[in-house]
């Protein structure tokens, strides 16, 4: 054997080696994501744990699932609408505000801006 063959031997020895260890470190992410979707992940809750906690948010349960927040901050806002309405009934009464009419548009409340001339640099 000449040394340019030599080299090519060694070359494609340590080329399948790489192709090896490159398909086996594959094959192992591979089973690694598939054992994490499977089973336990890293904090070592399963599937079913996972799912038991999600359901337990689905569902009024008497004030720590989302339902019941969502239904809490639905009663406090009717309330704040009912505290908003009080207020604005007491200051049109004593300040006689004529109420905005339903079909007022936004463009007939704003008022109306003057442009300013422009400034002559010297």
């Amino acid at each position: 054997m000449d040394a340019l063959s030599t080299t090519y031997t060694v070359i494609g020895i340590l080329l399948g080696i790489g192709g090896l260890g490159y398909g086996v470190s594959r094959i192992f992410k591979f089973i690694n994501r598939l054992a994490c979707a499977v089973g336990a992940d890293k904090n070592g809750r399963t599937i079913s744990d996972r799912l038991e906690r999600i359901e337990h948010q689905l569902w009024p349960n008497g004030g720590s699932s989302l339902a019941d927040k969502v239904n809490h901050l639905t009663i406090e806002s009717a309330e704040t609408i009912t505290d908003v309405r009080f207020i604005k009934n007491i200051l049109v009464a004593n300040f006689r505000i004529d109420p905005i009419e339903e079909d007022t548009t936004i463009a007939e409340i704003t008022p109306k801006i003057r442009k300013s001339r422009a400034k002559k640099v010297s």
